[in-house]
């Protein structure tokens, strides 16, 4: 006898509720890398080039999780933007280059997570499912790698 169950990569990869992550990025082309890996794993996407553009739209809806580059002034957006969330469950990676002293300082500056670049997209994704989970905002996506093993950090 077959019993007829959906496998789980299936039933996890379409979330009942997806989470509205938040992409700060001043480069286009990572910002559009980015978001489209993250709507193909299950997230509702906002995406901004500036700390400005972000702020406007987090007075729309509030984001769940936050992907802030270090590039544009990234610890001042994480001071400023977890003196906002307080109480609202946001969950902040800053996305920084490869000086481990950035860590300490993005820490300190409100930031949940830190990924340091070059990183790749799987990197993202696990850091992303484990915020999702720790800020109850899990987006359930399924855990097979993307079809796009690409990196989203600076080019040697």
């Amino acid at each position: 006898m077959k019993l007829d169950i959906p496998s789980l990569s299936e039933a996890v990869a379409t979330p009942a509720v997806a989470s509205l992550v938040l992409v700060v990025e001043g480069d286009g082309t990572r910002r559009a890398c980015l978001s489209a890996a993250l709507k193909g794993w299950g997230y509702e996407v906002a995406s901004a080039a500036s700390e400005a553009e972000a702020l406007a739209l987090c007075t729309q809806r509030w984001p769940d999780i936050v992907l802030c580059s270090g590039a544009i002034s990234g610890l001042d957006f994480c001071r400023v933007f977890w003196e906002l969330s307080q109480g609202r469950g946001s969950y902040v990676i800053l996305l920084a280059d490869s000086h481990e002293w950035a860590v300490d300082r993005a820490l300190d500056a409100g930031a949940d997570d830190v990924l340091l670049r070059p990183a790749g997209l799987p990197e993202l994704r696990a850091r992303l499912m484990a915020g999702g989970a720790f800020s109850g905002h899990a987006a359930g996506v399924d855990a097979e790698k993307p079809a796009d093993h690409r990196d989203f950090g600076y080019s040697a």
